[in-house]
């Protein structure tokens, strides 16, 4: 299997099957390969605000920040820390 082959995989039967229903056991390792994906994917795509308005509601700001330290390091969950120090959600416009 290519490189592309596993990670077109992941995103098949892991990170795709994970967002269907998150309440399927998956394994700390796997949660916070999908924490990551989804933090890295929302966040390039459009920035901070989008990656809490599709998963605000799905993992706690610990669970995030576990996962980017365990994943790709302490800078990436201080990056995320600081932004979601700075954002906040009212209900009538959203994350903010």
């Amino acid at each position: 299997m290519t490189p592309a082959e596993s990670w077109n995989r992941f995103i098949d039967e892991i990170y795709y099957s994970f967002l269907d229903d998150n309440d399927q056991a998956f394994s700390e390792i796997q949660k916070n390969a999908i924490i990551a994906f989804a933090y890295d994917a929302e966040v390039n795509s459009g920035g901070h605000i989008t990656f809490f308005n599709s998963f605000g509601d799905v993992f706690s700001i610990a669970e995030i920040a576990e996962a980017l330290q365990e994943t790709v390091g302490e800078s990436f969950a201080a990056n995320f820390l600081s932004a979601a120090e700075h954002i906040h959600y009212t209900d009538d416009y959203g994350y903010m």
